[in-house]
């Protein structure tokens, strides 16, 4: 019996204290990313396809718009207000996925001609990857419990 309106089960019949044991030892986590070039273009009401050059998707053969610093800061906030509501939302950690998708594009140079301070060099190439961690990382320390947060890289 319990004293307030919380039900003393879970949904699925399961004591609360065991079912909030057994959340923790089966945490869920979730993948951000962001697709840059690989969006398609041309379904609903999609902004058009981003990347750090103009270097044409194979999957559906579209050109994507070359990032502008503009659309590289807005973009980094984006991750992080996402890291934040996925914590918030109750999720016990996040792993920003990079293969195939926007973050990745950074690293080569063959996918990457932007100028400084995100092209050129492999230190200015790995930057977007860098501030996007840190920005997740600053926007999940202003919430309280710690919370996990990796990075993906698929070969």
């Amino acid at each position: 019996m319990t004293t307030s309106h919380e039900p003393a089960y879970a949904e699925d019949g399961m004591p609360k204290e065991q079912y909030r044991a057994y959340h923790v030892e089966r945490a869920k986590m979730i993948q951000l990313t962001y697709l840059g070039r690989r969006t398609r273009w041309d379904k609903g009401d999609w902004l058009p396809a981003v990347s750090p050059s103009h270097n044409r998707e194979p999957a559906h053969r579209a050109f994507p718009k070359k990032l502008e610093d503009w659309d590289i800061e807005l973009i980094i906030k984006d991750y992080a207000d996402a890291a934040e509501r996925m914590k918030t939302a109750g999720l016990a950690g996040l792993e920003l996925e990079a293969y195939g998708h926007l973050m990745d594009r950074f690293w080569s140079p063959l996918t990457n001609t932007l100028d400084e301070p995100y092209g050129g060099s492999l230190d200015n190439r790995m930057k977007f990857t860098f501030d996007v961690r840190r920005l997740c990382a600053n926007a999940l320390v202003r919430l309280p419990a710690r919370y996990p947060l990796h990075r993906r890289r698929d070969c």
